[in-house]
């Protein structure tokens, strides 16, 4: 009895802990200093419009939003706004997929001829999962305008991505590929017998405590929390309200700054994926890449970030390890500094503040 009424003592304090704050943080010095950077970055072309947050040894140090949402509202952004995260979303689709890894439905080490048989032509037969995962496949880069395909159709996609010529044999060379994260988000559904979507609200979102992430289309979307791109002026989902298999799997992951900061706090546990799975998860092949991530160092730390854009928006999202520093930044808007240069200079700041 003790044990029980301590655990969820535990569990309440902890969810207090990680409840999202009802207004902007700016904590001390340090938060001052990233919001200073915050509020001069892009001033030239109209200034920063979105949300960002920064948090240091688990303390959030700086949670708000830049600009206005709508124009003609005049309404400004909130911290907890919601966006859609672009390619940032490729690492909830490799998560998805270590998921069922863990729950013994597929390995990531499976051919496509293992799930898909006879429809592999002989050239992919060896193309593995991970080779999906690390942009090594050696298919050819897409979306293209040019293929004839239909997007509302995960079986279309299918199709589509067996029937592509390689440029490249597999695992020789790293290209950037949207393509097989699409693909990926389709067999998830196929072995999960779950939509794609419903498969990572249960199994990822939920457990790690975002409870707004969503998708494009999805129903439990707040639609109200989501800025309109283009500073405001244009329309709040770049590619349309309806995920389709063009996006689905590579993009379209709606979530607040918030969110992906629990997201990087459950990933240093095991509420989510299990070690061995986090040890996949973050292993490059080539290039630096892992499973949805880009791996490197900063004076000795180690950094996992991943940036995403859509035609009028920006995203960034980078983890620390040791010290243990998160960025979460989203833009209405394409900025002029590169994202991964405002990330790191913010994780910089974090990192080396003295308190002057």
């Amino acid at each position: 009895m003790w044990l029980s009424t301590t655990m969820c003592v535990l569990a309440s304090m902890l969810s207090a802990q990680q409840k999202a704050p009802t207004g902007p943080v700016v904590d001390g010095a340090l938060g001052q200093a990233l919001d200073a950077h915050m509020s001069g970055l892009d001033q030239d072309s109209g200034g920063f419009y979105g949300a960002a947050l920064v948090a240091v040894g688990g303390k959030i140090v700086l949670e708000k939003g830049y600009g206005i949402a709508d124009v003609d509202s005049k309404s400004p952004i909130a911290q907890d706004a919601i966006f859609d995260w672009a390619s940032v979303s490729k690492q909830f689709t490799a998560a998805a997929v270590l998921k069922l890894e863990m729950q013994k439905k597929l390995t990531i080490g499976d051919t496509l001829e293992k799930h898909f048989k006879k429809q592999v032509p002989k050239d992919k037969q060896a193309i593995t999962l991970q080779m999906m995962l690390t942009h090594t496949s050696g298919l050819e880069k897409g979306f293209s305008a040019e293929w004839k395909w239909d997007p509302s159709s995960r079986d279309s996609l299918f199709e589509l991505v067996l029937g592509l010529p390689l440029t490249s044999e597999p695992g020789e060379k790293f290209e950037y590929n949207n393509t097989p994260y699409g693909f990926l988000a389709g067999l998830v559904e196929r072995v999960s017998k779950r939509t794609f979507e419903d498969y990572c609200i249960e199994q990822l979102f939920r457990p790690a405590g975002m409870q707004s992430a969503s998708f494009i289309g999805h129903e439990s979307l707040d639609q109200k929390r989501v800025p309109r791109d283009d500073r405001g002026q244009g329309a709040p989902f770049p590619y349309g309200p309806v995920l389709t298999w063009g996006y689905r799997g590579c993009g379209g992951v709606m979530a607040s700054v918030h969110d992906m900061y629990l997201w990087d706090r459950a990933l240093r546990g095991d509420k989510v994926l299990s070690s061995p799975a986090k040890t996949k998860y973050f292993t490059p092949a080539k290039e630096g890449y892992a499973l949805g991530w880009y791996v490197g160092q900063d004076a000795g730390a180690t950094r996992i970030e991943h940036g995403g854009d859509t035609r009028n928006t920006t995203c960034y999202f980078g983890r620390w390890i040791e010290p243990d520093v998160v960025v979460a930044i989203a833009y209405t808007y394409k900025p002029k500094v590169y994202k991964f240069e405002t990330g790191r200079a913010l994780a910089k700041l974090a990192r080396e503040f003295k308190g002057k």
